[in-house]
């Protein structure tokens, strides 16, 4: 394997029901604990 040096970015895609028990709360404290690491999030309903 080759270790290169520099910035990385990626991208998580996550597709849930917003309506099932306390998965947005569960999610919404995720992203606060790595609120360093998050820089943006989008929220859209299929």
């Amino acid at each position: 394997m080759c270790r290169k040096k520099g910035q990385v970015i990626g991208v998580l895609t996550l597709v849930y029901d917003h309506d099932a028990r306390e998965v947005t709360h569960n999610l919404l404290h995720l992203q606060h604990s790595y609120h360093s690491a998050v820089r943006s999030t989008m929220h859209i309903h299929l």
